[in-house]
């Protein structure tokens, strides 16, 4: 699995971006009302400074837990792809260590009984009502695990039956404290998706491009007339920098 791991300089240099771009955005419309250079200076600083006391810790505190919880994410969708397209032989290699199972019948691909009591059923993300009754018919004890990535929608009437869903949480976290990790399967994309192309017009290496032309424009708005429409088009494109910098979605 490949990680971006974010430096101390790139933190540093993020932090000043941001407080560049928010500086420029607060002064170009405190200017463009109060006409003073001065006075809009002095309320720029001021706003930055309120904004770094106040704002930045409590947006430290959110972006951990929201890397926290992308990485979860990102590690479960990696897993569920490695299972949905593993063998059955490397399924059953894969749970040896963990499960400790004596048997196995293969029924068919990724449809696996385990010493009767426990069965895998990963050919498909949910399983059917025609996979649990195959698992039912099979079954020698009063408790029958089914291992999968989702749970039906009526899985509490399979309770009551003592039938327990083994779902991809807490797969993730038996292979979490095996130490296992999968590697992302790359494939090759067929179609060209609406997320595509907004991954390629928000991605981090566009922020440096908006930035950039919100500047020009910026100062290009200093000798025109009708600079609201120069100040409009500039303060989108360094929201627009500071999006593609800082967004987690498409990066």
């Amino acid at each position: 699995m490949n990680t971006h791991k974010i430096t101390k300089f790139s933190k540093i240099s993020n932090a000043i971006f941001l407080i560049i771009s928010i500086f420029l955005l607060f002064f170009i419309w405190c200017n463009h009302y109060i006409k003073n250079i001065k006075t809009s200076l002095f309320s720029s600083i001021i706003f930055i400074l309120s904004f770094l006391i106040i704002v930045l810790p409590i947006n430290r505190v959110l972006n951990h837990k929201k890397s926290a919880k992308n990485s979860q994410k990102k590690k479960i969708e990696i897993t569920i792809n490695n299972l949905l397209f593993s063998s059955n032989d490397q399924i059953l290699s894969l749970f040896q260590n963990i499960l400790k199972y004596n048997s196995a019948n293969i029924i068919s691909q990724n449809h696996i009984y385990l010493d009767k009591d426990i069965f895998f059923l990963f050919a498909e993300e949910t399983p059917t009502e025609q996979d649990i009754l195959s698992a039912l018919k099979c079954r020698q004890s009063n408790i029958v695990e089914i291992y999968c990535i989702n749970q039906p929608s009526n899985f509490r009437f399979f309770c009551d039956i003592n039938i327990q869903f083994i779902d991809i949480t807490t797969i993730q976290k038996l292979f979490d404290d095996h130490n296992i990790v999968f590697n992302e399967n790359k494939s090759k994309k067929s179609k060209i998706r609406f997320n595509d192309i907004l991954r390629t017009i928000f991605s981090k290496e566009k922020s440096r491009t908006y930035f950039n032309f919100g500047i020009l424009i910026l100062l290009s708005s200093m000798f025109t007339p009708y600079n609201i429409y120069y100040i409009v088009m500039s303060t989108i494109l360094i929201i627009a920098s500071i999006f593609c910098r800082f967004n987690t979605i498409f990066n």
